[in-house]
């Protein structure tokens, strides 16, 4: 980013592109206001994380004799036998380590900020509670390959997953980073989400959020939606996040707005004499099969291939969770509900939905899944009464605390899934 941002079309007006330094006063104010709001959501998340944590390891505690006499049960020695001093002995939980999946794709441009928002709110209580994790994206931008690359060589076996030339990881936040970078780096990923969804603010909004979009540098633009291809690449990547931070269960939070595109398998034709290697489509009645415990799992429609990926990845990985994240309005989160629900319990769901605006759900190959509206997240839950009656008073309170109330479910259900 800083190296697009010094280029000579922002910083040299006799430039022939030249279209000035982007004014980002409006959009960092917003960034440090939102940091500081979330504050208090990270807090929470910690707190209740702890208390879990703890809660877990005292059912796990046990009491052991030391072998050392207590001297002050020694007048009992006539009727009571259990005269040696005891210990508590509490068994250490299992070390965790979050992977994060977010969607880069340009389906997101209207949910990415408030997607983002979530992301990061996450990712700074890992920090906070020393949790180790890794905040990826995916893209199929063509501008990251190596020298000497070349698309031919990029090829696989026969009926096996197919991992576009193009497709890449983009590592945004991690564990690794100190604070100074880790802040630059948020700073930056939150400039670059604004300008995507404020790219026409210049028709109706007289204060400029953010600069236009080409300010963006080429290599964070949007792309295509490779979620499943993002998902194989776990089963390399699981593993060795596991080994560098020596946790033992890693949790994968998926972050995304919709379905996965078209994935494809590497196939051989014969076509007049001529043989050649290409991909085409999975077909009607395919089947992922795990060559090393020989289990097939169904990927019949397109739909079905990325809840026949994760559980292909649960049964490689039984101690991870796959949790999933969706932001979306009513319409598209109960017609996501009912590929997948009942129609019983997406009726069940919607009126819960209609309450709090957000619910967490086991769905499809997650272990839960949380769907949040785009228009909730956004609505000011601050206390704010409009006059100093008492019912606009009332009114008020009750609405703040009704909007934090259900923040905090979707929290504490999300902390349950990993303390």
């Amino acid at each position: 980013c800083d190296e697009y941002w010094a280029r000579d079309r922002f910083t040299d007006p006799d430039d022939d592109f030249y279209s000035g330094a982007p004014d980002w006063k409006v959009c960092d104010t917003a960034y440090r206001d939102w940091k500081r709001g979330n504050s208090r959501e990270v807090s929470y998340l910690a707190k209740e994380f702890e208390m879990k944590k703890a809660a877990s390891a005292y059912a796990r505690a046990s009491v052991s004799k030391t072998g050392v006499l207590d001297t002050s049960k020694l007048h009992q020695y006539l009727y009571n036998e259990d005269l040696f001093k005891k210990v508590s002995v509490t068994s250490d939980g299992k070390n965790h380590g979050l992977i994060f999946i977010l969607d880069w794709s340009g389906s997101m441009c209207d949910q990415i900020l408030d997607t983002y928002k979530q992301t990061l709110s996450l990712a700074i209580f890992c920090r906070k509670v020393g949790i180790p994790f890794q905040v990826l994206a995916f893209t199929q931008d063509g501008g990251f390959f190596p020298d000497g690359f070349k698309q031919e060589d990029f090829q696989g076996r026969d009926h096996t997953f197919s991992i576009p030339y193009n497709f890449f990881l983009m590592e945004f936040l991690s564990s690794e980073q100190n604070n100074r970078d880790f802040d630059q780096s948020s700073l930056y990923l939150w400039r670059v989400c604004s300008m995507f969804v404020y790219r026409n603010f210049y028709r109706w909004d007289e204060v400029k959020p953010c600069p236009p979009t080409q300010y963006i540098p080429s290599h964070l633009n949007l792309s295509g939606t490779p979620l499943n291809e993002s998902l194989a690449t776990l089963q390399t990547l699981i593993p060795a996040f596991q080994k560098k931070h020596g946790v033992e269960k890693v949790h994968v939070s998926i972050l995304t707005d919709g379905e996965a595109q078209w994935s494809r398998q590497w196939k051989t034709t014969e076509y007049h004499g001529e043989k050649r290697k290409h991909v085409t489509g999975f077909g009607r009645n395919a089947m992922l099969r795990d060559r090393k415990t020989g289990r097939t799992y169904d990927m019949s429609t397109y739909k079905c291939t990325t809840h026949a990926i994760l559980k292909y990845l649960k049964g490689r990985f039984p101690n991870c969770n796959f949790l999933g994240f969706r932001i979306g309005n009513t319409r598209d989160i109960m017609y996501t509900l009912a590929d997948h629900l009942s129609q019983e319990e997406v009726a069940k769901q919607r009126k819960i939905w209609s309450k709090n605006k957000s619910i967490a759900v086991p769905f499809g190959s997650y272990q839960q899944h949380f769907f949040l509206s785009s228009t909730g997240l956004n609505t000011d839950t601050e206390f704010t009464p409009k006059s100093d009656s008492k019912a606009d008073i009332k009114r008020a309170f009750t609405k703040s605390l009704q909007g934090k109330a259900n923040n905090k479910k979707i929290l504490s259900s999300f902390i349950e899934q990993i303390a």
